[in-house]
């Protein structure tokens, strides 16, 4: 349980490490952007509107890509070979 836990909270750092500098203010003039792929198609709606209201208030563009049922873990493992990986992402 511990080492689980221990786990869990370097991914959560490490998450905030990578996407810090991609924020405004932090990195220059940059207005930065946030790709999530989401892991549950049924939330896809409630995503797409947190990432649309995101957008409005902060001006940091937020792309929510949502895997189809039952492919997230070959998804992930395309998205993250790319040079565009997603910046926030869900593992079991």
């Amino acid at each position: 349980m511990k080492k689980l836990l221990s786990v869990m909270m370097l991914v959560a750092c490490s998450v905030l490490a990578l996407t810090a500098c991609e924020f405004p203010g932090l990195g220059g003039n940059e207005t930065g952007k946030v790709y999530y792929l989401n892991f549950k198609p049924e939330q896809d709606a409630q995503w797409q509107e947190l990432a649309a209201k995101y957008t409005e208030e902060t001006g940091v563009e937020v792309k929510v890509v949502t895997a189809a049922s039952g492919t997230y873990e070959s998804t992930l493992t395309a998205e993250l070979d790319k040079d565009a990986a997603p910046t926030l992402f869900q593992i079991n």
